[in-house]
């Protein structure tokens, strides 16, 4: 099974944010622009994290992540 594409919303330094996934994706960029904030989102939705603790400052909406996987199986 494979993550075909990544959704997330309301979460610290993200607004919104969704990519189609490839076989092999590169995170990068300059400092404070979201790495690690897209990392701990993918943790979160993966089981690994706590999603509550992601919660952007400011927002009234709660944080969102939506792992779509081959064959539209929705992994929220």
């Amino acid at each position: 099974m494979r993550i075909s594409k990544f959704r997330c919303a309301q979460l610290l330094g993200i607004d919104e944010y969704s990519f189609d996934c490839g076989r092999m994706n590169l995170i990068e960029g300059d400092n404070a622009t979201g790495k690690t904030s897209l990392l701990e989102s993918f943790k979160a939705a993966l089981g690994g994290g706590n999603l509550a603790r992601l919660w952007r400052v400011g927002s009234e909406d709660p944080p969102e992540v939506v792992l779509e996987l081959d064959g539209g199986a929705l992994l929220v």
